[in-house]
């Protein structure tokens, strides 16, 4: 599906978000959400100086998803998306957007309802998204 995709939004993962890994936030104007993040991270002990790549996924999560101190990527692009009637953020926003995995079946386009079937423990999706030769190995035992 046609999204914000995180590889363009983050396009060096070798970065900190301190040392600007975060590419929409570098501008003068929307460097403000980076001079936000910044100041709330010590509310929340967010590793602000560890590159991207070395985030917890949960960590990297909460980049994008904010928290009762900051508000996250999500947010920042739903901001641009509501101003989307200045030509600039029409701009910005295509800048980012791309093809990205759909957030509810995570690719494997079932329906959210398939992944209450079990097979030992794992939902259908698990299984689906699962590489042949595991997925094979598997369903043998």
């Amino acid at each position: 599906m046609i999204g914000i995709d995180e590889d363009l939004v983050i396009p060096d993962k070798s970065k900190s978000v301190f040392d600007n890994a975060i590419a929409p936030w570098r501008g003068e104007k929307m460097s403000v959400w980076l001079q936000n993040f910044i100041k709330a991270s010590s509310k929340f002990d967010f590793p602000i100086h560890r590159p991207f790549s070395q985030l917890t996924e949960k960590e990297q999560r909460l980049l994008w998803t904010g928290n009762k101190y900051f508000a996250g990527l999500d947010a920042f692009f739903k901001e641009l998306e509501e101003q989307t009637y200045k030509i600039q953020y029409r701009v910005m926003l295509s800048r980012y957007r791309g093809k990205t995995t759909c957030p509810e079946c995570k690719g494997s386009r079932l329906r959210k309802d398939a992944s209450y079937v079990k097979i030992a423990e794992k939902s259908i999706i698990d299984v689906v998204l699962m590489p042949l030769a595991k997925a094979l190995t598997f369903l043998m035992s």
